[in-house]
């Protein structure tokens, strides 16, 4: 017997490993959509979801509170949204009556109420079989086995952890953050060919290229290494700056783990074209650079500034408000220049902006004078106040918080000094109502008063004498407090 189990025991591991396998696919594409099926926003309580249910695609308002409009995007349980049909510039939106149909030849349509297609895969004839949405949410058009199209080859405005984003998808027009090998010292002067940048499970965002030996850790998230029941991702949020997010499954709450631009002010753009960024007390804060400018949108502080009297209209010589001498005429001689920067690090490096758009950060920590070039006279905004110097809302808060705790103190004083001599003195013979002036040996509450200790013998033998006596002797005992033992 013991032979024929060793004969089959292969067999049965065989057999339960090709069982597990079977299983595992099973579940892997559970969630498979047959070629047909349509989706519309009318079915929002039933979206084409992920075998655990962490993700769902379907149709999400443009506006929560205007239902009119709808965009086609796969979410976290939630509603944070992941991936978006058409990408986000233009917005691919549908009225009510849109729907995303997966056609019978392979080709995935997002269609508008008057049936004109706003947004398709282009997958028509190329042996799509069915799709489906994988629990790490990436939406797959398949050909059996193989990937046709998936939602991670077409990124928009975020990756999620162990997604790749190639250089394929890089946007080099404006450089306003640079991290990579530059900064380690075993891929220093390496070449990069085709880099690949990817948000690991653990937390941290890595740089890869076929020229690496290994990849490059380039960031960390500030909860490195916990995996504990969240999903993380990285988003270009809307202010410009790339962020990476832990998203607790849980408690279904996103927290900010780290951000590529510390300063936010640094961010290219942030406050439009024209636009000064600064701080205030808490934020960062939109101006223009002066009172030559106005706000485009004075309800947008962040649409940017625009000169008050253009410089083609200007009645005679263009005129600098501020600057150093030789960077000021350098740009004054160039008709294209718009403004300038002079660094005032020691280098001597003035900086001529040509560029239609133009964009400043204020702040006393930098070493370098800009100016803009503008139609005389110039008018200077307003300097802040020192930063050692309150403003006049917050010094009368000041003031008036400084007289509150003030007179809460001496009130407070007053009050346990009173409530002192009510639980010690208000039955002293001294201090209370009788007016004696019996002196005790301390202060606790509720006194009791004896003479010297005699023993009762003692008193009894000479008790008329002792009355006497103390009839006219002054009162020569202690005082202690009610419970204590007489000392």
């Amino acid at each position: 017997m013991g032979y024929r189990g060793d004969r089959h025991f292969p067999f049965l591991l065989l057999s339960s490993l090709i069982f597990f396998l079977q299983v595992v696919v099973f579940k892997s594409y559970a969630a498979d959509l047959a070629l047909g099926s349509v989706l519309r926003p009318s079915d929002f309580s039933s979206p084409w979801v992920s075998p655990r249910k962490t993700f769902s695609l379907g149709f999400f308002a443009v506006d929560p509170t205007n239902t009119s409009l709808y965009v086609v995007a796969i979410a976290l349980t939630g509603g944070v949204r992941i991936w978006t049909a058409g990408g986000r510039s233009p917005l691919a939106a549908v009225d009510s009556a849109g729907y995303l149909h997966l056609q019978p030849d392979g080709n995935l349509r997002l269609v508008d109420g008057s049936g004109a297609t706003v947004w398709e895969t282009g997958t028509a004839g190329r042996g799509v079989t069915a799709a489906g949405l994988r629990d790490s949410g990436n939406f797959e058009l398949r050909n059996g086995s193989s990937v046709v199209w998936d939602s991670f080859s077409q990124p928009t405005d975020t990756i999620v952890q162990t997604q790749n984003f190639s250089s394929g998808w890089w946007n080099d027009t404006i450089v306003y953050y640079n991290e990579g090998p530059n900064t380690t010292s075993h891929m220093s002067n390496t070449s990069i060919t085709s880099p690949g940048l990817r948000l690991e499970i653990n937390g941290i965002v890595s740089l890869s290229d076929p020229s690496f030996s290994q990849p490059s850790n380039i960031a960390y998230s500030s909860d490195f290494g916990d995996n504990n029941d969240l999903f993380r991702y990285l988003r270009l949020d809307d202010d410009g700056n790339l962020r990476a997010y832990s998203y607790m499954l849980a408690s279904r709450q996103e927290t900010a783990r780290w951000s590529a631009v510390t300063d936010q002010c640094e961010v290219f753009g942030w406050c439009g074209n024209m636009g000064i960024c600064s701080y205030n007390d808490t934020e960062p804060s939109c101006g223009c650079p002066s009172q030559n400018f106005e706000l485009v949108d004075p309800g947008d502080p962040r649409g940017g500034c625009k000169r008050r009297q253009e410089l083609r209209d200007c009645p005679g010589a263009e005129v600098f408000f501020v600057g150093i001498a030789a960077c000021e005429q350098n740009c004054l001689s160039g008709a294209s220049c718009g403004a300038a920067t002079s660094l005032a690090d020691g280098t001597g490096l003035c900086y001529l902006k040509v560029s239609n758009f133009l964009s400043g950060y204020q702040s006393r920590a930098l070493p370098s004078t800009s100016f803009v070039k503008v139609c005389g006279p110039g008018v200077y905004n307003q300097p802040p106040p020192p930063a050692d110097q309150p403003q006049k809302g917050s010094s009368n808060l000041s003031a008036w918080i400084i007289v509150v705790v003030v007179a809460g103190t001496i009130s407070g004083l007053i009050l346990l000094e009173t409530a002192l001599w009510w639980c010690f003195c208000r039955n002293s013979r001294r201090y209370g109502p009788s007016g004696r002036t019996t002196r005790c040996r301390s202060t606790p509450p509720a006194r009791r008063c004896s003479s010297p200790t005699r023993s009762s013998t003692v008193r009894r033998k000479a008790s008329k004498r002792s009355s006497e006596k103390a009839a006219s002797a002054p009162f020569t005992g202690a005082c202690w407090p009610t419970g204590w033992s007489s000392p």
